[in-house]
């Protein structure tokens, strides 16, 4: 049998949408298995698969056995500024 496949909590709450708090929360009352190596808590992939769609069960076990991240950070863009509604017509009131 091969190794386990754990994942890290950010990896974890990354795949479940959740925060880092809430999977500590869940390790902490056991509804999520977890183990600590080497002072790091880890949880196994196994532990997830109820939680998960087939599929993405799957392709997160790929990953993790292909070394890749199993749960990449999406970059999200910084988002613009938002603009007034009324500011053109908010300052060309002002100037009359």
């Amino acid at each position: 049998m091969g190794k386990q496949l754990v994942l890290t909590a950010t990896q974890a709450a990354s795949i479940l949408g959740v925060g880092k708090s809430t999977i500590y929360r869940r390790t902490a009352t056991g509804e999520l298995a977890s183990k600590t190596v080497n002072a790091k808590l880890v949880i196994p992939l196994s532990a997830l698969k109820k939680q998960l769609a087939p599929e993405t069960y799957e392709v997160i076990k790929f990953r993790l056995e292909s070394g890749e991240d199993p749960a990449p950070v999406q970059k999200q863009p910084a988002a613009a500024p938002a603009k007034r509604p009324c500011e053109k017509a908010c300052k060309k009131g002002a100037k009359k």
